[in-house]
């Protein structure tokens, strides 16, 4: 950055960083606030009695967490193992087209539902203003642009059984810690939907 001195003269000036220990109380912070959002999903969701209630407690545990999560979708995927139906929302108006009811597996969408099938890992999507005319808005004024779209998997073979689509907080960084929050928010719905079964 450069900046102008009282004789008009330019000068440099480089913002300072923040020091080591700035960066360790924030990240012991994120993690106090992403364990809370962890045990109020757990708690919420253990008492559904099918998969449809699991997504739903989850969902409405979530909305209360926008800290990391702006917005989420629960997709479960249905029996003939080709489309995937939304069962719950949170942070996504009713009849948004990032949202829809149902989605074929082996097609082109724009959540790559094909991907997360084939590698049965997570997916990121970055940009979700080139991916999407009208990106879900959360819970917050600044705009979503990544979400990372992860596989819900069903004991005991570990099949896939739906799709958690977690929009990333705009003021979040999508960092090693924030990654496997994520990997434990998909672990703990993965739960709630076996134990409703």
């Amino acid at each position: 950055m450069r900046t102008t001195s009282k004789d008009g003269k330019a000068q440099a000036f480089a913002p300072a960083a923040s020091s080591p220990a700035t960066s360790s109380k924030a990240a012991s912070l994120n993690g106090v606030r992403r364990n809370r959002a962890l045990n109020d999903l757990a708690a919420r969701a253990r008492s559904a009695k099918t998969p449809e209630q699991a997504c739903a407690l989850a969902a409405e545990a979530l909305a209360d967490h926008p800290g990391d999560v702006a917005f989420a979708l629960f997709y479960l995927v249905e029996a003939e193992g080709r489309t995937a139906k939304l069962a719950a929302a949170s942070g996504v108006p009713d009849g948004h087209d990032g949202a829809l009811p149902v989605l074929a597996l082996d097609g082109r969408t724009f959540w790559r539902f094909a991907d997360v099938r084939a590698g049965m890992r997570p997916v990121t999507i970055t940009h979700l203003g080139t991916v999407l005319a009208d990106v879900p808005p959360g819970s917050r004024a600044e705009p979503t642009h990544t979400a990372v779209v992860l596989p819900i998997t069903s004991t005991p073979r570990r099949q896939l059984g739906g799709f958690l689509v977690a929009g990333v907080s705009p003021r979040t960084r999508l960092d090693a810690q924030c990654h496997g929050f994520l990997d434990n928010l998909a672990a703990q719905v993965s739960a709630a939907i076996d134990n409703a079964r």
